[in-house]
């Protein structure tokens, strides 16, 4: 009998006790989060929805346009378009593994990330099209990148030697804002761009299993 692989029956009887009380906990707790999830769905609109309205949504952006603290945007966006977009090489991504020092590639990171924000608002605001192209060419430069994560949460190089896809707060940040500017933009980016975004934000974002990181 199968009691009999243990030193006494009783125990076996525990054992049995034990594995029917977690099976009735592990099934009463997915009813729970069955029932939670359509909770959550019932709540949710009909159609998917992002924040902030299109670039085809001119009365939202122009009374946007005509707040004071908006108003040097498109001033400082053309600055940028003179400016080079900074060169992230990978020497700097393994500074922080020889040196220890993370605010070195940060620094060029968020430069190259606020490019990002700058062009998409100023465009928005303005609806010239003057931006697209900076825009575009950011974007590129942004997908091009060997790893979104951030050095500092590389610290074996498995994400940079591309042996594995990791997410932090600074790649899903990211993610979001590029699947936030395909939203905004839709068509006035040009397909090219689009599906390159699109590709990006599943490989590194939304098709990961891996472990998060903060």
């Amino acid at each position: 009998m199968e009691a009999d692989r243990y030193e006494h029956p009783k125990q076996a009887r525990v054992l049995v006790i034990t594995l029917a009380w977690g099976l009735l906990a592990v099934t009463v707790a997915g009813a729970a989060e069955e029932g939670r999830m359509k909770e959550v769905s019932a709540m949710l609109p009909t159609k998917p929805v992002g924040i902030g309205r299109p670039l085809s949504d001119r009365a939202a952006w122009e009374t946007l346009a005509e707040l004071e603290s908006f108003e040097k945007i498109a001033a400082d966006a053309e600055r940028l378009t003179k400016e080079p977009i900074p060169d992230q090489s990978d020497d700097m991504y393994l500074d922080f593994s020889r040196t220890g020092n993370r605010t070195r590639w940060e620094k060029v990171a968020w430069k190259r990330r606020s490019r990002l924000r700058m062009f998409a608002l100023a465009e928005c605001l303005e609806n010239k099209g003057r931006f697209i192209k900076p825009l575009e060419e950011i974007i590129e430069a942004l997908c091009n990148e060997r790893t979104w994560v951030m050095p500092a949460h590389d610290g074996r190089l498995a994400n940079f030697q591309g042996k594995t896809i990791d997410i932090d707060l600074a790649s899903s940040s990211l993610a979001w804002e590029l699947a936030t500017i395909d939203r905004l933009f839709g068509n006035k980016l040009c397909a090219k761009t689009r599906e390159l975004l699109r590709e990006n934000v599943r490989k590194r974002v939304l098709s990961v299993h891996g472990n998060g990181r903060g």
